[in-house]
């Protein structure tokens, strides 16, 4: 019988950009950045491929029904919805698309998966506005021990801010 053979991309790229222009397999960006995972399905077979399912549980909520895919149909693109990166270094994201070879009696299956990857780094932020004042207010210079305070979000990990009091001209590291 004749059979289907998707073919399953997937890339990544900056929140709002678009797929086929703006997309890569490997992005290195900060935490706290916003990506979008772009995944191309085609059917490069002699058959049609039915009851097709994409499944990216990183980047989709649910699992994606694509319907039937006819043999030489045109590439499908599917753009998830924003995902925030919140841990540092390498994410490695996986698709996988399942169809059934609706031209074979036996009804087969076949799989096909691919990978993206998303390489973060922490990013420091300039002290909040809303902090400095409290910062002026409490560090004292060098008297307190280096004269700086990092702050961490326990509702954001991925975000860390590095206050000084105001017009401190910090220490110079050798």
């Amino acid at each position: 019988p004749a059979l289907a053979k998707l073919v399953l991309g997937k890339t990544v790229m900056l929140s709002g950009g678009d797929c086929g222009v703006d997309d890569v397999e490997v992005l290195e960006t900060n935490t706290g950045t916003e990506v979008e995972y772009c995944v191309t399905v085609e059917n490069v077979g002699a058959g049609d491929a039915g009851s097709v399912v994409l499944s990216d549980p990183d980047a989709f909520a649910t699992d994606q029904s694509l319907g039937n895919i006819a043999s030489g149909a045109p590439k499908k693109v599917i753009k998830s919805q924003p995902v925030i990166i919140t841990v540092t270094g390498e994410t490695i994201n996986t698709a996988t698309v399942t169809w059934i070879n609706d031209e074979d009696p036996a009804q087969t299956t076949g799989t096909a998966s691919d990978t993206a990857k998303v390489v973060a780094a922490l990013a420091v932020e300039a002290c909040p506005d809303e902090y400095q004042a409290l910062v002026d207010g409490t560090i004292q210079g060098a008297e307190d021990f280096f004269g700086f305070a990092a702050l961490y979000d326990p509702t954001a990990p991925e975000r860390v801010s590095l206050c000084a009091p105001s017009g401190s001209e910090g220490i110079q590291c050798n």
